[in-house]
């Protein structure tokens, strides 16, 4: 099995690769070598190649940010896109719903953060109400809320 960092520097290796006629037309040219119909996959590498020129982060940085990126891109195009649905909806009823949680004085720091994860698995729950781990997050956070309420809860 290949670990994530084997394959994060085969990746590098991989667009180390790339001819010095294309790096050279990138670093002229800038990102508007990118063709619209470039996949992300080809996108990332032709970036890559762009920053390389800039040498704007160094290289260790860059195979973490890319790795990253690339398992972001794997699970919001791939099974949490299906399991949640599209994120536009999902992220106006967050924003809907955080409004009076952001702007209640009365609330301590840690209720409030509790509170906005709430929202957030309240808006995925409204997509797919089918999926366990919804309600398993929800009822955790509702218990950490309580837990931070208690903590700062005035004693007598």
């Amino acid at each position: 099995m290949t670990s994530d960092y084997d394959k994060t520097t085969e990746r590098v290796a991989q667009h180390a690769k790339l001819s010095a006629e294309y790096r050279q037309g990138l670093c002229a040219g800038g990102l508007g070598y990118i063709p619209p119909q470039a996949n992300a996959e080809e996108t990332m590498r032709l970036a890559y190649a762009a920053e390389e020129c800039a040498n704007a982060t160094p290289r260790a940085v860059r195979a973490v940010r890319e790795a990253i990126l690339l398992e972001a891109a794997r699970l919001t195009l791939g099974s949490r896109n299906q399991e949640h649905g599209d994120p536009l909806p999902n992220m106006e009823l967050l924003a809907y719903f955080s409004a009076p949680i952001l702007s209640a004085n009365v609330l301590p720091d840690g209720v409030r953060g509790a509170l906005l994860m709430l929202v957030a698995k309240l808006a995925r729950g409204l997509y797919n109400p089918h999926l366990r781990d919804t309600w398993i997050d929800l009822a955790a956070y509702a218990a950490i809320a309580g837990e931070c309420a208690e903590a700062v809860r005035p004693r007598e």
